[in-house]
């Protein structure tokens, strides 16, 4: 694709440039130090890279872009996705260029310095989630249980007694978890009704690409503890406003200094645009080009690119 036409500006103020040019791409770019990237379905779908990414990360590197990777997966701890990027795409990275929403929901729930509970030596949290989050949890300093809470194990309606509840357990966090089953989600809303425990998620998105194809994300699993327990969470992860502080603290870059690149419009445009970011959106993921195009409001990109391939191209004919 020509660089001219990679990237389509929309138009969602007065003030943005709606020119289907590269000097659009220029203006977008001029003003931003540091460059978020969403992961699945920008740099890569499931195990599969996008093709181009490897190219796109080094030309913005090369242009002076601080580039962080940004992902509301909640599987995989911060150094796993060091390990991902490199494995999958070639993308050289450490654990200071990546922002997950484990993290994100770790350094929340950090940040309400809760009090270990009486005769207890450290904060108690059950885990809706995977080894990612559990690690990211203990490396706050905080115990986790509900790992072997999973695999098919059955709810004990005769059995289960408040009194039976981990008296240690301060707060749920919920994550993806691909052993949800009845028993944790029992357990996680008795945890928030009994034990008044507080209630984080790492994230609300309802799907996420994978392979070829779209499956249910974390969100759907949070609408049924949601629904369950009666109390709305605090999300840490996109579109939650928190994320961004915390990422513009991390790497000393303001918002408005900011991109957000993602494939995602209620999370990724939102997030960008809800807190002073520039914002791009890539149809390699789960949004497709008829609607970047009715998107409005908070939900609608500066610009739509085909892929971040685009980027490399259009970084080569900005500079000459």
């Amino acid at each position: 694709m020509a660089a001219a036409t990679a990237a389509r500006s929309v138009r969602r103020s007065a003030t943005r440039l709606a020119s289907s040019d590269v000097a659009t791409f220029r203006s977008w770019l001029d003003g931003v130090d540091a460059v978020l990237l969403d992961c699945d379905g920008v740099i890569w779908r499931g195990t599969t890279p996008i093709p181009g990414a490897l190219a796109a990360i080094d030309a913005l590197r090369a242009a002076g872009k601080r580039v962080v990777f940004v992902s509301n997966n909640s599987t995989k701890s911060r150094a796993t996705y060091v390990g991902k990027l490199k494995r999958v795409c070639g993308i050289e990275s450490t654990v200071d260029d990546v922002m997950s929403s484990a993290f994100a929901a770790a350094s929340l729930l950090a940040s309400k310095k809760l009090a270990p509970a009486e005769g207890h030596d450290q904060v108690g949290v059950f885990v809706v989630g995977e080894s990612g989050l559990h690690e990211e949890l203990r490396a706050q300093g905080f115990r986790t249980i509900g790992q072997d809470e999973g695999g098919g194990k059955p709810f004990d309606f005769a059995g289960f007694d408040v009194a039976s509840l981990d008296g240690g357990v301060r707060a749920v966090v919920q994550g993806f978890d691909t052993e949800f089953s009845y028993n944790k989600l029992a357990l996680a809303a008795s945890y928030i009704r009994y034990a008044r425990a507080e209630y984080v998620a790492t994230n609300t998105d309802e799907t996420f690409p994978a392979h070829g194809f779209v499956v249910p994300g974390g969100g759907s699993m949070v609408a049924a503890l949601r629904t369950g327990c009666g109390v709305e969470p605090e999300v840490a992860g996109k579109p939650s406003p928190r994320l961004m502080d915390l990422i513009a603290a991390h790497i000393g870059v303001p918002a408005s200094r900011c991109a957000m690149v993602g494939d995602r419009l209620n999370t990724d445009i939102r997030f960008g645009n809800s807190t002073g970011a520039q914002t791009a959106l890539v149809l390699t993921g789960v949004t497709t080009a008829a609607q970047a195009e009715a998107s409005k409001g908070p939900e609608r990109p500066d610009i739509v690119l085909d892929s971040i391939a685009d980027v490399t191209a259009l970084l080569a004919a900005a500079s000459e």
